[in-house]
């Protein structure tokens, strides 16, 4: 916790590595809202409707949870196959959170076009196509109520994945956002690695 304080700290001087820093520009979208999970696309993305909403067809929000990675689904069309625990991923997030309401915080988007664009740019490959922005969306999800998860009442969707063994956090690179609660996120994981759970167990 020290540490996450003193971090935000020198984000806000803009000391040393964080020069420069500028907070994540959300748009369009509410920085925290009450939701209810309309569907679970994978063992670390969910689709959300705001609570309230009359329209859930066009005010459905997909959600990449902040900071984890869970096993990739196959893509028939791509002719991928699923990375192994992918489909049970998705079921544990799914049983802990479909139907249920919660508090989405967003943390911060990327844009996965201008992403890939840079990749390419690296591999030696140039487009003078400029390619649409497609951002995606990075939360901390926190259930209403919590569930029982390895002995212990939880309510963040990313610790509860990751205690479960289903998934792993991302280092971000030095001057990258991440998760605020990561440190809580690496405690759960470390504990899913520490049983040899699942995906953790390599």
């Amino acid at each position: 916790a020290a540490m996450r304080e003193a971090e935000k700290l020198a984000k806000k001087q803009q000391k040393r590595l964080w020069r420069g820093y500028e907070p994540p520009q959300i748009s369009g979208i509410e920085k925290e809202f009450d939701a209810h999970v309309v569907e679970v696309l994978s063992g670390d993305q969910l689709a959300l409707v705001r609570s309230g909403s009359e329209d859930a067809l066009t005010n459905e929000i997909r959600i990449q949870l902040s900071s984890i990675r869970a096993p990739r689904l196959g893509n028939p069309r791509a002719d991928r196959a699923s990375e192994p625990w992918a489909e049970e991923a998705r079921e544990c997030l799914r049983s802990v959170s479909i139907g249920k309401r919660c508090r989405v915080r967003v943390e911060y988007v990327k844009d996965m076009a201008e992403i890939a664009q840079h990749h390419e740019q690296q591999e030696g490959k140039t487009s003078e196509i400029k390619t649409s922005p497609q951002l995606k969306i990075f939360a901390n999800v926190t259930l209403s109520s919590g569930v029982n998860r390895q002995g212990a009442s939880r309510r963040d969707l990313a610790e509860i994945i990751l205690v479960e063994g289903f998934a792993s956090t991302v280092q971000p690179r030095t001057t990258e956002e991440r998760a605020e609660r990561f440190d809580f996120l690496l405690a759960a994981e470390k504990e899913a690695r520490t049983k040899k759970i699942r995906f953790t167990f390599k």
